[in-house]
């Protein structure tokens, strides 16, 4: 699966592996066969979008927050960290993670929507 490929799957709470498309329609075009499915099954197509990472200043603030709230004596402030340094450390991560390529293994799937196969219908002579 790539960035932007439409995916297709007969559990829409499990997209691992789903068979992936680069256009929408050849893969619901594709579904009843891939997904070996009957007429009158349900199946869902989606989006996949890069997941949003959490190597953010943020999440290690966060972080920061929650351990001293959980360590820190009561009555404590915890961590004081201006604005300035908060920037500063975004920048530090957001360099480092380029650097290295970390980034989610990971996409989210987006745009999903629900489409049953059709029932054959016999022709009329």
């Amino acid at each position: 699966m790539k960035e932007g490929q439409w995916v297709i799957t007969k559990d829409n709470d499990d997209w691992m592996n789903a068979p992936a498309y680069d256009n929408r329609a050849v893969a619901i075009a594709q579904a009843q066969s891939r997904l070996r499915l009957v007429p009158g099954e349900r199946f869902w197509v989606g989006q996949a979008s890069r997941a949003a990472t959490w190597c953010t200043a943020d999440t290690l603030v966060d972080a920061l927050d929650n351990h001293a709230l959980n360590e820190a004596p009561d009555g404590s402030d915890g961590y004081s960290i201006s604005a300035d340094a908060r920037k500063e450390l975004g920048a530090l991560l957001e360099f480092w993670a380029h650097k290295h390529d970390v980034k989610p293994l990971w996409f989210d799937v987006e745009d999903v929507t629900e489409h049953v196969v059709p029932s054959v219908t016999a022709v009329q002579p």
